[in-house]
């Protein structure tokens, strides 16, 4: 067996002030109880053990000099398995014989193999030090394992495939919760000493990299053979503490959050059901989807997504926008980051405390379903949401559950600061928008893409293949499609103004505070005396008998008043709130009298502006996602026209950003200041973003299509698909006995034979109109494990209206009666449907299985 423990938040982001903070309490004698700060001990206890901090040790006096590199060093050297962080997980490391410093084996092998290998060899994975480290006899069980023999082992195994006898397989013999986050947080601390790197999933120590300071280290963890194989906390404590250095304690600084908010990110969140996330006892945030429980094991976004699609059957951009949000929350948030927690009429700016973990007990005063948890320190709470701008403002109406918004740290200092101005009493000039549109998002995929090829050779079929692709590396993909035809236009495609009908304004207006006392009023979600409480302080010094009039107006519920020095009002205002009752019917009759439609003028985007949009939106986000557009059958429309000035934007430069922008119409300025904030002026000039792609297909032989002028062509990556490609995905299946015939005839070969008889010197039909393998949609091929088509009505059925009609109709139209040369009447559709009902593939003619069918493999 194979027990191990370790810990899940070292909170490696802020490491250095971490111990630094946990160094000078302990020394001093300092660090908060349970009682006084629960985030906080836990913290410092936590590091305490790890690190060897305590008030007599010689870490906590070096990590309060400030001396972290050297704690650090000496805690990769000399941690092991069997350890006391408990002594349950000492008992069993014990009784498992494991004798496991795992981080110096680590070391070892890395330069080691550099050594012997050269640098090209010499990584691990993290699959590879689990299986090959934690999990193997010849190294979790020997104090000083060989580690040319390791080496030799992991080697064979990359070649191979396959595990040497003492490396255990069977996962029951395995007993580590949280196995994968916490291996990972023990090469995170491996990192941030220095020693090693990581370079698209592997570890390595780049020797060209390590400074001179780097290499002794590395050299002082690898001949370190030191173990502990004591019984007590006291003896424990004495091997893993260093040897003394003489430096002075420096006090820390407490963090001037004001001016710390620019070395972090900003995160908003909504926690709309309910929750005591602003309690003094567990200050916190928290999201939902806890039907997926503890994510704390999951390590990329693919393993989020496949533990998503066990528990929730959400397709397309919704589940991308889930998964998205989820992955933030337990990923993309470090500790150290600052958030606003958004309510309706409040916010609340709070600085993350912990790492994600996964909260599961039992909570009368919050949702079951928030227990994906974080803990926070709340620097400012209850700040009502009128005293914002209305860019700040309108940030924190998004509908997700936690979002980036970077852009408002400046507002974000001021309030902490109390120098937050709305930017209607700012004397300062207009606050212009930021737009990013080089996000980095790096691609294989071409940005302007155009697939074409003949009918049936899998043009969507490819798109949609490679869109899961992009959504499989990224955070979501947003994805929009649309169809030209003959008589699509710029105003449909890009957009234009329509009438529309709207709700007409009422004939008072109101001003920001009022709208935000009907906010709380209108709240169905707040019982009358929370609304009482929400707006006593703004009715206090006038008005504060009107309050329980308009309480009355919305509310059944009783409540208790106050007076204006705050003591209990005798009665709690009962006359006023019954009058408030008694007009109640009267209000509402005039309210909704007054609600009317009329037609205004709007600017209604078209598929490129509300994906240029989207786009750019999220392109302000941490995480940016790949926005697609498709557009089906691109050359049924007068191109040109329909994408006019935008024309110019599809020149991408190297990293997929229009190298040219364009002058923005006055009704595509004021409508981009209208979704993304700020003035139009801003979006005088316009490009688009690497994050969005326009990818199309195209068949150049169809009817009724448009030719396309080189200028525009030469903006696009053209990828042709040939007459069988992919036909191996439906080799073997597709099989059926038709009319006429004792034998089986498999539909590729037949879309062969007639593509052959089509091609063949007496029709010479271009390759564009021949037919690919899923010109029959997998539905009519549909077969069992023989290989024999299900329904072959569905078959016979599909065969007549799509490759019958397709031939008569258009690719052999003008040579029809020959080619259709097996039927007695070739005169009528109907007719030549009819003979292929009786004769079956004798319609093309007596020696068509002879001479073509045959022939085809």
């Amino acid at each position: 067996m194979y027990h191990y423990l370790f810990t899940n938040d070292l909170r490696i982001s802020v490491l250095d002030e971490s111990l630094k903070k946990a160094g000078y309490c302990f020394t001093t004698n300092t660090v908060p109880t349970s009682a006084e700060d629960k985030s906080a001990n836990n913290n410092m206890m936590t590091l305490g053990f790890y690190f060897t901090l305590n008030e007599k040790s010689n870490c906590a006096k070096a990590a309060a000099a400030g001396n972290t590199r050297a704690v650090v060093l000496n805690f990769i050297k000399k941690f092991q398995f069997p350890n006391m962080r408990t002594s349950a997980a000492y008992n069993e490391s014990k009784q498992d014989n494991i004798k496991l410093a795992p981080m110096r084996v680590i070391v070892k092998v890395l330069y080691t193999m550099n050594l012997l290998h050269g640098s090209l060899i010499a990584y691990l994975t993290k699959e590879e030090i689990k299986d090959f480290i934690f999990y193997n006899e010849n190294v979790a069980k020997k104090k000083n394992p060989d580690i040319g023999q390791l080496i030799s082992d992991i080697l064979d195994y990359r070649r191979t495939g396959n595990y040497p006898v003492s490396v255990s397989v069977d996962e029951s013999e395995h007993e580590w919760k949280h196995e994968d986050r916490q291996i990972r947080e023990m090469l995170k601390v491996l990192q941030w000493s220095g020693c090693i790197t990581e370079k698209e999933g592997k570890y390595v120590i780049d020797n060209d990299e390590l400074s001179n300071q780097n290499k002794a280290d590395v050299f002082d963890i690898i001949t370190c053979d030191t173990f502990w194989e004591g019984s007590t906390i006291e003896s424990y404590r004495e091997y893993m503490d260093m040897p003394e250095i003489i430096d002075d304690v420096i006090e820390p600084k407490d963090v001037d959050d004001s001016e710390d908010v620019f070395n972090h990110n900003l995160f908003g969140i909504h926690i709309k059901e309910k929750n005591d996330a602003l309690s003094d006892e567990h200050p916190h945030v928290c999201i939902g989807w806890s039907a997926m429980g503890d994510l704390s094991d999951i390590v990329s976004k693919d393993a989020l997504a496949v533990r998503y699609d066990e528990y929730f059957d959400k397709k397309g951009i919704g589940r991308g926008q889930d998964i998205g949000q989820v992955w933030r929350f337990i990923n993309d948030v470090k500790v150290g980051d600052y958030i606003i927690f958004a309510e309706p009429s409040e916010f609340h700016i709070g600085r993350i405390e912990s790492e994600y973990f996964y909260n599961d007990t039992d909570n009368p005063n919050q949702s079951a379903d928030y227990k994906s948890t974080r803990t926070v320190k709340w620097l400012k709470k209850n700040i009502s949401r009128s005293v914002l701008s209305s860019d700040l403002h309108n940030s924190l109406k998004t509908a997700m559950s936690i979002w980036a918004i970077n852009d408002y740290k400046s507002a974000v200092a001021e309030l902490l600061r109390g120098t937050y101005q709305k930017d209607e009493e700012r004397t300062e000039v207009e606050e212009t928008v930021d737009l990013v549109f080089k996000t980095g998002l790096e691609t294989s995929f071409e940005r302007n893409r155009i697939v074409f090829g003949a009918p049936g050779t899998g043009k969507s079929y490819l798109l949609k293949e490679d869109v899961k692709k992009v959504t499989e590396s990224y955070n979501g993909t947003v994805v929009e499609r649309v169809t030209f035809h003959p008589e699509y236009s710029y105003s449909q495609f890009v957009g234009t103004y329509k009438p529309t009908m709207i709700e007409a304004e009422p004939a008072v207006q109101l001003d920001a505070d009022k709208k935000e006392i009907l906010a709380v009023l209108r709240n169905d979600a707040l019982t009358a005396q929370e609304k009482y409480d929400l707006l006593y302080e703004r009715f206090k010094e006038d008005g504060l008998t009107r309050l329980p009039i308009l309480l009355g107006l919305y509310c059944d519920d009783s409540f208790k008043t106050k007076k204006q020095d705050g003591t209990e009002a005798i009665g709690d205002n009962s006359v006023e709130r019954n009058h408030g009752r008694a007009i109640r019917p009267y209000v509402n009759v005039s309210e909704n009298a007054s609600k009317k439609s009329e037609i205004a003028y709007e600017y209604v985007p078209g598929p490129f502006m509300r994906m240029y949009v989207s786009a750019l939106k999220s392109a302000r986000d941490l995480m940016p996602q790949p926005h697609i557009l498709i557009i089906e059958e691109i050359n049924r429309a007068k191109v040109a026209a329909v994408f006019g000035d935008v024309f110019q934007l599809l020149d991408r430069d190297e990293d997929g950003v229009s190298e040219y922008d364009i002058q923005a119409s006055e009704d595509i300025k004021k409508y981009l200041a209208k979704e993304l904030g700020g003035s139009p002026e801003a979006y005088s000039r316009i490009r688009i973003p690497d994050n969005m792609f326009i990818w199309s297909t195209m068949n150049s032989a169809d009817q009724g299509v448009f030719p396309m002028d080189t200028a525009f062509k030469r903006r696009w990556n053209f990828e042709y698909l040939g007459i069988d490609e992919n036909a191996e995905k439906i080799a073997d299946i597709g099989k059926i006995i038709l009319e006429g015939s004792d034998e089986t005839i498999e539909w590729n070969r037949l879309r062969k034979a007639i593509n052959a008889k089509m091609s063949s010197s007496e029709f010479k039909i271009n390759e564009d109109k021949l037919m690919g393998p899923f010109f029959l949609s997998k539905k009519a091929i549909a077969s069992n494990e023989n290989g024999m088509i299900i329904d072959k009505k569905a078959f016979i059925a599909a065969f007549k209206s799509k490759v019958i009609m397709y031939l008569y109709e258009d690719a052999v139209k003008q040579g029809k009666h020959r080619f259709f040369d097996g039927c007695p009447d070739t005169g009528k559709y109907s007719a030549v449907c009819d003979a292929f009902d009786k004769i079956g593939t004798k319609i093309f003619g007596a020696t068509f299985r002879e001479d073509f069918y045959d022939k085809e493999d």
